[in-house]
């Protein structure tokens, strides 16, 4: 990773030319991050798809052409992301993620912690912050890096080829605070992933969103395609009865060849409010009611 420092001054400062511009931006340790730029060098116009400036400390205006982190270079990539959090700079290419140690007052000190390849985003409303920390999809699934590690939250949940259907265009995610839920609003579904129970469940589609902002009270707030014209909604989380149904793998205990009997099996489960009614099905086509205790 190659960090320029202030030794190689040019009078450059600013970005406020015609055309000059970022494919992602970031304020994050008093400092503005920008990646993929477009900036004015030497009278000529230039695209960095893979390279990183930066501001001088708490002056986000101020961007010197000498402040920049090639991190990776010429791998035919461009940024299309940032994200901070615990002090770690997350810049998403396509195809790859970088992980940059930034706690270092002193920019030259700055390292790279990781390079993950296959990874990255294809879009930038694909990756959110939360109070856990980053969050973003892609083909391989739902991850999170909280600070330490990178976890992909559907393995032993959903099967990849679940996922697949959401990374497009039309796909936003955002977090809930009040909740503590990620919502992966698809064009006709919601893919819903809770904090607090750590499970995925489906919704109805909010359509297409706009990025997501939150309110004063930690309301989440998006404008909603509506016909011609876009309305602003409150996200909102309630629930309605469905049909969840469990399969289980086949149980030898151990042994195939030996002929076992069960003679009890024990549910557990919890209720809001309401009954549940619950049937099971022992290899036939038609499932039987099972009467369940009233406490």
């Amino acid at each position: 990773m190659c960090i320029r420092d202030r030794s190689e001054r040019t009078s450059t400062v600013t970005m406020s030319g015609a055309g000059e511009g970022a494919n992602a931006a970031l304020i994050y340790n008093r400092r503005l991050f920008l990646a993929g730029v477009v900036r004015t060098t030497g009278g000529t116009q230039v695209y960095n798809g893979d390279r990183i400036y930066f501001s001088e400390p708490g002056k986000f205006d101020i961007i010197p052409d000498y402040n920049y982190i090639d991190v990776v270079i010429g791998d035919s990539d461009e940024y299309v992301q940032l994200a901070g959090f615990a002090g770690r700079l997350l810049a998403f290419k396509r195809n790859s993620l970088q992980i940059i140690d930034i706690t270092n007052a002193d920019a030259t000190q700055w390292k790279l912690v990781s390079n993950i390849k296959p990874s990255g985003v294809l879009y930038p409303y694909h990756v959110v912050q939360t109070k856990y920390g980053i969050v973003w999809l892609n083909s391989s699934g739902l991850f999170l890096y909280d600070g330490k590690s990178i976890k992909n939250l559907i393995l032993g949940k959903l099967k990849q080829e679940s996922i697949v259907g959401y990374v497009s265009d039309t796909t936003v995610l955002f977090y809930d605070t009040n909740y503590d839920v990620v919502i992966v609003n698809g064009a006709s579904q919601s893919l819903i992933y809770s904090f607090l129970t750590d499970s995925f469940s489906t919704a109805g589609s909010y359509g297409l969103t706009s990025n997501p902002v939150t309110s004063y009270d930690g309301d989440t707030l998006l404008l909603v395609s509506s016909g011609s014209d876009a309305v602003l909604k409150r996200y909102s989380h309630t629930t309605t009865s469905k049909t969840y149904t469990l399969t289980t793998k086949t149980f030898d205990f151990g042994t195939t060849s030996l002929y076992k009997k069960v003679y009890s099996i024990t549910i557990t489960y919890t209720l809001s409010g309401g009954t549940a009614a619950v049937y099971y099905n022992i290899g036939a086509v038609s499932y039987t009611h099972l009467t369940l205790p009233t406490n």
